[in-house]
């Protein structure tokens, strides 16, 4: 069986490349960000060099999402403008736990209400 070979261009994100762990985990953003009334802290970890996405923590609990790196910068903060509704709409279950409201989410034009009452309902 041919071993699996990881080249280190596939997966490292090119604004980490040369930088250790500690540099890593030292340039990201852990002060808390409010993306529409929702409050999110970046998760240190040292592997979001081989990562296409960032964990966050819901309204200072245990919960977390992961938002994908095309819509923050390098040290975890969330570009201006972007749009990142549909991350916390199918993690409705963590929002639930975490006491965040989606009224301010869903309400946004673009996504059909009573489909996300249908797929909570069929959980």
């Amino acid at each position: 069986m041919a071993s699996l070979r990881v080249f280190e261009n596939d997966y490292t994100n090119p604004d980490y490349v040369g930088m250790k762990d500690k540099e890593i985990r030292a340039c990201i953003n852990r002060g808390e960000q409010v993306y529409k009334g929702i409050k999110l802290n970046c998760i240190p970890r040292r592997d979001y060099a081989i990562m296409k996405a960032k964990g966050f923590t819901l309204n200072g609990t245990n919960q977390n999402v992961w938002i994908p790196n095309k819509h923050l910068d390098m040290h975890g903060n969330i570009k201006p403008g972007e749009d990142i509704d549909y991350v916390f709409i199918r993690s409705w279950k963590q929002c639930a736990k975490a006491n965040v409201d989606l009224g301010c989410i869903c309400g946004s034009p673009g996504w059909n209400l009573r489909k996300l009452e249908q797929w909570q309902n069929r959980n």
